[in-house]
């Protein structure tokens, strides 16, 4: 790997964490002064944000900037998520095609977004869980992808599609997953470099945060609270009427 041609893609819809800026400010003073591997020669990095209400429609205008520019890989990162600059550093080392991070879902007790190959559960990251683990799909919240997989997976690649059987629509990521291994790639997920992440919402939720679990039943009780309004009390102080022949003030 001679070349490396580092296009990050923010597929925005317009609000940026501070947290997420913060981590991109970071990344980029990092891969400015430190070369990726050893054996890069030629190392460059260009972010391009491209914003809309259509997620998808931005990864597809990624990609084709990416590879008009002659990049060699795009990083996806979505501007919900928060980063140490190593996650980046590991999904390198790696050197597969397509690479991304299991990280949790925004909601408490969502469990993880990575779908493992029986297409029923969600991979887990735990204290012990390392290495590279092949997976069905990811999120994109940050992947990285060898431009080559996109010359030889057909367009459109981000289509979503319609899931009768769930009475909802797909993410973006399945339907390019399953394009992927069609052209024959197979899709990781860096345990290592999942733990370098943080998913933003109104919680900033890590692989080890107790909130993941998919446990229903130890989500907190939350009491009933009474919005009936409290009866007046004698030491509370009486509202004065405007006595209308009152000095009205003088107009401004």
């Amino acid at each position: 790997m001679e070349k490396f041609r580092l296009h990050v893609g923010i597929p925005s819809s317009g609000f940026c964490r501070t947290q997420f800026a913060v981590s991109l400010a970071g990344l980029v003073g990092y891969f400015a002064t430190n070369k990726v591997h050893p054996d890069v020669q030629e190392q460059s990095m260009c972010v391009v944000n491209i914003e809309s209400s259509c997620i998808p429609d931005n990864r597809e205008r990624l990609v084709m900037n990416a590879l008009q520019q002659s990049a060699t890989h795009i990083l996806f990162i979505d501007d919900d998520m928060s980063f140490d600059v190593e996650a980046l550093m590991l999904l390198i080392g790696h050197n597969v095609p397509i690479v991304g991070c299991n990280y949790p879902f925004r909601s408490p007790h969502g469990g993880f977004t990575a779908l493992c190959m029986d297409q029923q559960t969600r991979l887990v990251t735990a204290a012990d869980s390392s290495g590279l683990v092949e997976v069905n799909y990811s999120g994109f919240g940050f992947c990285l992808i060898d431009l080559e997989v996109f010359k030889r997976v057909p367009q459109p690649w981000f289509q979503v599609y319609w899931h009768p059987e769930m009475q909802r629509y797909s993410t973006e990521d399945q339907p390019f997953a399953e394009k992927c291994r069609q052209a024959g790639y197979r899709w990781f997920v860096s345990q290592d470099a999942s733990k370098r992440l943080k998913h933003i919402g109104l919680y900033e939720y890590r692989w080890d945060s107790p909130i993941i679990a998919m446990q229903p039943a130890l989500m907190p009780f939350m009491p009933e609270v009474d919005h009936t309004p409290p009866e007046p009390s004698e030491a509370m102080p009486e509202v004065m009427p405007l006595d209308p022949a009152a000095e009205a003030p003088p107009e401004l």
